[in-house]
């Protein structure tokens, strides 16, 4: 046998000992993977149940809580007294009723009221949600969806109620008891059952919901449980259960979150611990009046959103400082809640300027203000805001002390905290809310103070908040370059709110939005995956990911539109149309979809195919004004002018308000030479709007083209003093000048 080289022994020797440390490497991850998980996550669930055994007094608390009872199977012992004896309920238009009755020896509970078609029909109830301070039924319907009344008990007053007031729905409307607006499935069930998953099968349009359990249970919270349950039973009083997740402070609030807000669903199903924008896209204070301008609920807003904005939440509170995790119910009473961390800071006697035993002596009635929901339900406002009448006065956003106060003026109320309180008044939480407020009316003049409280606010939700609100001035670079700037801030949010404040409309995106479609947030990938949808790869997963968050809306005519305009601008028309047209079917007198059809073909050079279409909306709602004004618009832009007048006087008559359909029903009837009827037309536009130059300027150019110059002259004069910078009125008066 010949003797092996040294090289080669050399070679051996160090590939073996690389084999050697390689295994040693993978045996001591294997061995610590397997003392971390040594069951793999199975993301099963258990059912509440299941942790009675272990956990009793917390079982018990859960159980009789609001979480408990969120939704249970009708019980015709525990809800025989909201049927027995039977009654009458008049609400609107409709006389509902409401009784039990014995069927084979067995108690069911029934109730009369209109159905889809407005017709009298008999209903069996057999699911109720919430329990105090009003239960709502749910009554099953064909398509796999359940639908929830809008009769509802309160089991305090012992009666019944209509959730909407005194509105009177009618069947043809989203919101109606039988429509898309109250199915449980899409409006209700993620937050009222444990692990729900929609199922929503569009070429059917039905739904395969699952759900693990019904109520709140301890999984919704906890997270799955399943290996806990296993791994408790093969180690009794064993330590260390690896299968248990010890969530962070910002894990709990945001798991909270997850069903107190007010959000857009981005995947199901929702896992507790995860973080909120992985899972969801929440409603901000931006430009919409969804909330008061400081932040203060005004629709049906939850408590999340809110609590972001305050400064509880920024000085690191939690929702378990203040509820009780299991009951739900408040840690303590009164304002021995708000002293156990506010005793050192403050007097509540010198504070409040009220008397302590009264309620304006207690701390929530003016920090906490209450707004009722759905008739009987009074929610308190988690912002924690500060009571400025002043807001009041000028914006007309309330505040706690005229809520209590209501015999009084804002004014007296302004001079009581003045009186008190002084300078402090003029603090940070008044501008936030004027900065706000002004940008809802549209004063550009906002725009220096949002640029600073977008690059100087501390709490990264306002920042959110001052984003959003300077989406309208997008396109000016200073805008544009501190838009750009948020795009790269540590907090998630206001990257997500930078993305949707720069997401165009028409104008090409900005580049600056391609690096978050690799960010570490699902929202934030998302919406920039929507601002850059006509540029996206298809089968990326960022695309694959914005195509399930569009896919879980489209049970919904909004979530149609949405997928709707994706396909619109990936250069799918068709399928664009198909979308908008489903979002018609599911609302059939709303003319959104109608404009979004005829608006796609407008703008791809089709303009008779967008007459066609705007033809067929006018007839099918002849009384929308707005659909006959873009289709004059449209007549005029193949000069059809006759038809296009026709159309556009159509449109002044429904909507005799419309500035620009009179503006450009002048401009029409000046082309066909009519130039009485064309001056009256834009005289008219220009008294319901005095201060447009685009109106000021063509009736110039009437005036001139009639000859009248001197007019011409004033018109112009008067275009110029409203807009300095217009081209066409200085050329124009250069013309008239020179002659």
């Amino acid at each position: 046998m010949s003797e092996t080289p040294i090289s080669s022994r050399f070679l051996r020797s160090r590939l073996m000992m690389a084999v050697l440390a390689i295994s040693l490497l993978v045996f001591a991850a294997l061995a610590w993977y397997s003392r971390a998980t040594p069951y793999p996550r199975t993301l099963r669930y258990a059912g509440s149940k299941q942790c009675a055994a272990c956990h009793p007094e917390e079982y018990d608390a859960w159980k009789k809580s609001h979480h408990g009872l969120a939704e249970r199977p009708i019980d015709p012992d525990l809800d025989r007294a909201a049927f027995d004896p039977p009654r009458e309920l008049h609400h609107g238009s409709v006389t509902s009723r409401i009784w039990l009755e014995e069927k084979e020896g067995q108690p069911v509970l029934k109730i009369r009221t209109t159905d889809e078609t407005g017709q009298y029909r008999d209903f069996e109830p057999e699911r109720v949600i919430g329990v105090a301070p009003l239960r709502q039924l749910l009554v099953r319907f064909p398509r796999g969806q359940w639908q929830a009344t809008a009769l509802a008990y309160d089991p305090v007053a012992r009666e019944w109620f209509d959730v909407f007031g005194d509105e009177d729905r009618k069947p043809h409307e989203w919101g109606y008891w039988t429509n898309r607006g109250m199915t449980w499935n899409s409006m209700c069930a993620t937050c009222h059952v444990t692990n729900f998953q929609k199922n929503y099968r569009v070429e059917e349009d039905r739904y395969e919901s699952h759900w693990t359990e019904l109520a709140v249970g301890c999984e919704a919270c906890h997270g799955p449980a399943a290996d806990h349950v296993r791994w408790q039973r093969e180690h009794p009083n064993g330590r260390n259960d690896p299968t248990i997740t010890r969530f962070t402070k910002k894990q709990w609030v945001d798991t909270c979150g997850a069903c107190h807000a007010r959000r857009s669903l981005l995947l199901e199903p929702f896992r507790a611990g995860e973080a909120f924008l992985d899972q969801f896209t929440p409603v901000l204070p931006d430009l919409s009046d969804t909330y008061y301008p400081d932040g203060q609920v005004r629709e049906e807003n939850y408590e999340y959103v809110s609590f972001l904005l305050s400064r509880m939440y920024h000085e690191g509170v939690t929702c378990m400082d203040c509820h009780d995790p299991h009951t739900g119910k408040r840690l303590r009473e009164g304002n021995n809640l708000c002293l156990k961390c506010h005793a050192s800071k403050i007097n509540p006697a010198e504070h409040t300027h009220h008397r302590l035993d009264g309620p304006g002596g207690r701390c929530e009635n003016c920090h906490m203000p209450i707004t009722v929901y759905m008739q009987r339900h009074p929610r308190r406002d988690h912002g924690f805001t500060i009571p400025d009448p002043l807001l009041t006065i000028e914006y007309g956003i309330p505040n706690a002390c005229n809520r209590c106060h209501e015999d009084k003026s804002p004014e007296w109320a302004l001079e009581a905290v003045e009186k008190w309180y002084g300078d402090r008044m003029d603090r940070v939480t008044r501008r936030r809310a004027v900065a706000v407020a002004r940008a809802r009316r549209g004063d550009i003049t906002v725009i220096v103070d949002l640029l600073r409280y977008l690059n100087e606010e501390p709490y990264p939700a306002w920042r959110a908040v001052f984003a959003l609100c300077l989406r309208p001035w997008r396109e000016q670079p200073q805008v544009a370059a501190a838009l750009v700037r948020a795009l790269d801030d540590e907090s998630p949010l206001v990257r997500w709110a930078a993305a949707a404040a720069l997401n165009p409309e028409r104008e090409t995106p900005p580049a600056a939005l391609q690096k978050l479609l690799d960010d570490k947030t699902r929202a934030v990938r998302v919406q920039a995956a929507w601002a850059l949808r006509a540029h996206l790869s298809d089968g990326s997963p960022v695309s694959e990911e914005l195509r399930q968050f569009l896919t879980l809306g489209t049970d919904q005519p909004t979530g149609c539109m949405m997928m709707g305009v994706f396909m619109k601008d990936r250069g799918n028309l068709d399928e664009a149309e198909a979308w908008f047209r489903r979002a018609l079917r599911f609302e059939p007198r709303s003319p959104v979809p109608w404009e979004a059809i005829a608006v796609m073909y407008s703008e791809a050079g089709r303009p008779e195919r967008s007459i066609e279409v705007l033809e067929e909306a006018c007839q099918a709602l002849p009384q929308e004004g707005h659909l006959h004004y873009l289709r004059g618009l449209g007549l005029a832009e193949v000069g059809k002018l006759p038809q296009a007048v026709a159309a556009l006087e159509k449109a002044v008559q429904l909507m005799p308000d419309h500035a620009r359909a009179w503006y450009n029903l002048g401009l029409a009837r000046h082309r066909l030479n009519q130039p009485g009827l064309a001056l009256r037309a834009l005289q008219k536009a220009i008294d319901l709007e005095p201060e447009n130059p685009d109106f000021t300027f063509a009736l110039a150019a009437v005036y001139r083209d009639l000859g009248r110059r001197s007019q011409a002259v004033r018109w112009a004069e008067r275009t110029l003093e409203l807009d300095p910078l217009h081209r066409g009125a200085a050329a124009l008066l250069e013309q008239l000048r020179g002659r």
